[in-house]
């Protein structure tokens, strides 16, 4: 009897660590729902879960919060001798909130605010780790849009086409909205090409081409030493076609 009474006596700080450093180490990739680039854990499992280690678990909904015409739910979980309290926007599968959502959209919410709550025990937690990394904004190039496809409507000459695409790409490789590696796409390409070009022509010079291949080779050769000209050319040229390309591109950035 004394035995079973000091049991009992356990502080609820020293319950709570305990069960949390069991149960946040319970592998949930199972019971996982993949809806685009974004994993939930199931509502119905982590519940069942919760009462099987806690049958005393509770869990109660707070009043919606309105922000504009989109709302927050909010969840609180006791269990383990304390209460945990989740939010969560109304959202879409794009992770964005839904406006003026109706009452499955909120049910939805409602149910993956539950099992987050639920995580905030430690149930399943780990699958939520990259949720406050902020997405890279999508670049909005609507304006812009409008005015390259104008531009190539007027296009005459394949010439003219190759370089309204040429603009095009540069404006979106250099916004402001682009993602970091799109704006590396070009330099890491141009410093490619003129970097392979050096390298073909130091290759032929320490190797002996076969009679049969030194066509192919010279076709090769030509079409690199052509792209890495044109590469140099760009960045480096002096002419006045140049600088106007620069300056309508800039022009297209500021619109």
């Amino acid at each position: 009897m004394p035995k079973m009474q000091q049991k009992t006596k356990l502080t609820t700080k020293e319950q709570v660590m305990i069960t949390y450093n069991e149960i946040r180490k319970i592998n949930v990739n199972e019971h996982t729902d993949k809806k685009g680039k974004f994993t939930y854990l199931s509502w119905a499992w982590a519940t069942d879960q919760l009462l099987q280690l806690d049958p005393m678990a509770t869990w109660e909904y707070q009043s919606p919060m309105q922000f504009g015409d989109t709302l927050m739910v909010f969840c609180s979980v006791t269990a383990f001798g304390k209460t945990m309290t989740a939010q969560l926007p109304v959202l879409n599968h794009q992770n964005k909130a839904i406006s003026n959502p109706n009452a499955m959209d909120v049910n939805t919410a409602m149910q993956r605010c539950l099992a987050k709550a639920i995580a905030l025990h430690g149930l399943g937690l780990y699958i939520y780790a990259g949720e406050d990394v902020p997405d890279e904004p999508t670049p909005d190039l609507t304006e812009e849009s409008k005015v390259w496809v104008e531009n190539i409507l007027k296009c005459k000459t394949i010439d003219e086409l190759k370089d309204v695409y040429s603009k095009a790409y540069a404006a979106v490789a250099t916004s402001e909205n682009s993602s970091k590696l799109d704006k590396a796409v070009v330099p890491m390409l141009a410093l490619g090409t003129v970097g392979l070009a050096f390298l073909f022509i130091g290759v032929l010079i320490f190797i002996n081409v076969p009679t049969d291949q030194q066509q192919i080779i010279i076709f090769a050769l030509g079409f690199i030493t052509s792209s890495a000209g044109q590469v140099l050319s760009f960045y480096f040229g002096s002419s006045q076609g140049s600088k106007d390309k620069t300056k309508e591109i800039e022009g297209l950035m500021k619109k």
